[in-house]
């Protein structure tokens, strides 16, 4: 499909965007970023050329650390509790799973589950850390996102 089919079949579905976009798309070989201030430029060809898989953390803590930073907040201590090992906590998501097969939820409590036990175990950590791609290095700490909750 032509350039001019395309953006005549997106107008009448997303309006005049998705003729922006489609011809955006269409010089993006010519990498046109005249309009883009000098310092951003660096970052939106980098965009072009970006992994496939990006992995940014704006913070990263053990539970002894979010522990830590939930007494400094609440000016209370807070402590761990275990509650069992990751062999009990897989055997209660296989029988979560199984007496819930057909939910309709968004978010079954045994995918909650899962997320608790992956990145407990370490499955769920990024590494290597892209952080410093684009430049950005005031990343929002775990203590900044909790406090206005306390």
């Amino acid at each position: 499909m032509d350039e001019n089919k395309a953006q005549t079949a997106l107008a009448g579905t997303t309006g005049d965007v998705g003729g922006r976009v489609v011809s955006a798309l269409a010089r993006r070989e010519a990498k046109v970023i005249a309009l883009l201030r000098h310092d951003a430029s660096a970052s939106v060809q980098d965009a072009v050329r970006a992994p496939r898989l990006l992995r940014i953390a704006g913070d990263v803590l053990s539970p002894r650390d979010l522990a830590a930073v939930m007494t400094r907040l609440e000016e209370r201590l807070w402590k761990l509790l275990r509650a069992g090992g990751m062999g009990q906590l897989s055997a209660l998501i296989r029988i979560a799973r199984l007496l819930t097969p057909d939910s309709d939820a968004a978010f079954p409590a045994w995918q909650g589950m899962q997320y608790i036990r992956d990145m407990a175990s370490g499955r769920g950590k990024l590494s290597p850390l892209d952080n410093a791609r684009y430049g950005k290095s005031d990343w929002t700490s775990a203590e900044a996102v909790l406090a206005p909750t306390v």
